[in-house]
């Protein structure tokens, strides 16, 4: 009976060990997901500045051009 309790304690061992080592492993991807994430985020935002930066270009260079105030139906 000794022999199968201490067989059980060393299995359970084991086992808190491996569970320790995969809550570590879990923490380090969860991380780096976040940091992908953010690194997404930020290219996304830079994407769409940049879009509005020339959409608002044109309508600039369009109102400079038209020499005058224009409409919006002018405009379109």
């Amino acid at each position: 009976m000794t022999l199968v309790v201490d067989e059980l304690k060393k299995k359970r061992a084991e086992t808190d060990l491996r569970i320790s080592e995969m809550q570590a492993q879990i923490s380090v991807l969860e991380q780096q997901a976040t940091f992908d994430e953010s690194r997404m985020m930020s290219t996304r935002i830079s994407q769409l500045s940049s879009k509005a930066s020339a959409a608002r270009g044109f309508v600039l260079r369009t109102l400079r051009e038209a020499g005058r105030p224009i409409t919006t139906a002018d405009f379109a």
